[in-house]
C-alpha cells in the first residue's frame, strides 16, 4: 500500500496520568485555600463600604434638602420601609441592627418632628443586614432620628454612626464611622470619631 501514511498510536500521549491529575488537584486546592479567606474579607469590606457610602450620601442629601426647603428635613431609623405604611421607629432597637434596619428621609411640613400623612417622604432605604450577625449601624449617643434646620445644621450635639462588621469578623479595622458635627457636616472615617 503505497501513499497511505502509517500512524503509530503512542499510549503516552493520550491523556494525563493519575499522578499528574492529583498534582493539578493539589495545586488548585492550595490556591483555593489561599483565595477564599481573602475573598471573604473583600466581601465584608465591600458591604461595609457600601453601607457607609449610602448613609453618608443620605445625610448629605437630607442636609441639602433642608437648606433648599427652609428646614424641617428629618432622617429617621425605620424597619418598616417595605410596608405600605412606613413609619419611623420609636424606642430601642429590638433587632440590634440600629440604622442598618433602614431609614426614611422626609420633609416635616407640620414641623411636629413625626412622620404624618401630610409630610413628604423624600427617600427610603430598606434594611442592609438580615440580622445583627451580618452587621449593624449604631449611633453614639443613641438617636432614632436626625433633624436638619434651614441652615443645614442638626438639632442637638455631635454624634457618630458606627457601621459595624459582621460578628464573625474579628478585624476591627473593617468598622467605618460617620462623624457628624452639630453644624450638620458629616465625614467618613476609619477611626472612631473624637
Amino acid at each position: 500500500m503505497v501513499g497511505w501514511p502509517m500512524f503509530s498510536h503512542n499510549r503516552r500521549n493520550q491523556g494525563f496520568t493519575l499522578a499528574e491529575s492529583l498534582m493539578v488537584l493539589l495545586i488548585l486546592s492550595i490556591l483555593l485555600a489561599l483565595a477564599i479567606p481573602a475573598y471573604g474579607s473583600f466581601v465584608i469590606k465591600t458591604r461595609i463600604t457600601t453601607a457607609t457610602s449610602e448613609l453618608h450620601g443620605t445625610i448629605l442629601y437630607a442636609r441639602s434638602e433642608a437648606i433648599k426647603r427652609g428646614g424641617a428635613v428629618i432622617i429617621c431609623r425605620s424597619s418598616s420601609t417595605r410596608s405600605e405604611n412606613p413609619q419611623c421607629d420609636k424606642g430601642p432597637d429590638a433587632l440590634g441592627l440600629g440604622w442598618g434596619s433602614g431609614w426614611i428621609v422626609f420633609h416635616d411640613k407640620d414641623r411636629n418632628r413625626r412622620l404624618n400623612a401630610g409630610d413628604e417622604i423624600l427617600m427610603m432605604r430598606a434594611s442592609f443586614f438580615s440580622s445583627n450577625k451580618d452587621g449593624a449601624i449604631l449611633t453614639r449617643p443613641t438617636h432614632n432620628q436626625l433633624d436638619f434646620n434651614a441652615t443645614g445644621q442638626t438639632f442637638g450635639n455631635y454624634m457618630s454612626f458606627i457601621i459595624k462588621r459582621p460578628l464573625s469578623d474579628e478585624d476591627t479595622k473593617h468598622d467605618k464611622y460617620i462623624c457628624l458635627a452639630s453644624g450638620g457636616r458629616a465625614r467618613v472615617s476609619s477611626e472612631p470619631c473624637s
